[in-house]
């Protein structure tokens, strides 16, 4: 899995897990619906800015690694 596809996982799961539907989490970030299914998906590259503002809306942290 890469990590695009990971982000999405977690963010679909935490926005299911706070019964938050995509739609509400498109309105709390101010995009639309069909971007916040693209990028759950994991099959659409956004910007750093948009992943930490879903991250803030879901009050999700993101632990980077070195590998």
């Amino acid at each position: 899995m890469n990590d695009r596809k990971m982000i999405g996982q977690a963010i679909r799961e935490a926005r299911i897990k706070k019964n938050i539907t995509q739609k509400k989490l498109a309105f709390m970030t101010g995009s639309h619906e069909s971007l916040i299914c693209r990028v759950a998906k994991g099959s659409y590259s956004t910007t750093i800015d948009f992943i930490s503002n879903i991250l803030d809306k879901l009050e999700l942290k993101i632990d980077i690694n070195e590998i």
